[in-house]
């Protein structure tokens, strides 16, 4: 099992991108930042998918400060899930995975200052 961490609303386990009834205002909103690439046939055959980041430094890097405080705000967490090998893709930002293969282990506060955000930003692949 691999772990993968992700930004989703408890009521629901959607994430910000698919609750526009929170307005919350993503500049990684940003079409040159799609998280995949290439071929997705595989990951659309899964009845379900969700996107993820396989650490949480990625997920600062995709979410800065300002938007994951606002996704605090609105009530947003940090989920880990632990998914099946063969059940995800990784993509150039992100990786998506079959929600029917995965359990969510843990949730947690989505991290309010990450110690060298700007190292991240610069040193993203």
């Amino acid at each position: 099992m691999m772990n993968f961490y992700r930004v989703e609303h408890p009521e629901d386990g959607r994430g910000p991108y698919r609750r526009p009834d929170l307005d919350v205002d993503l500049d990684s909103q940003a079409t040159e930042r799609h998280p995949l690439h290439g071929n997705l046939d595989q990951a659309f055959r899964w009845r379900g998918i969700r996107f993820a980041f396989s650490d949480v430094a990625s997920l600062c890097v995709w979410f800065n400060s300002r938007e994951r405080r606002l996704c605090r705000e609105a009530g947003y967490v940090m989920a880990v899930y632990a998914v099946e090998p063969e059940a995800w893709l990784e993509g150039n930002r992100q990786v998506v995975f079959d929600d029917e293969r995965a359990v969510r282990v843990e949730v947690r506060e989505l991290p309010e200052n990450v110690e060298g955000d700007m190292q991240l930003r610069l040193f993203a692949p």
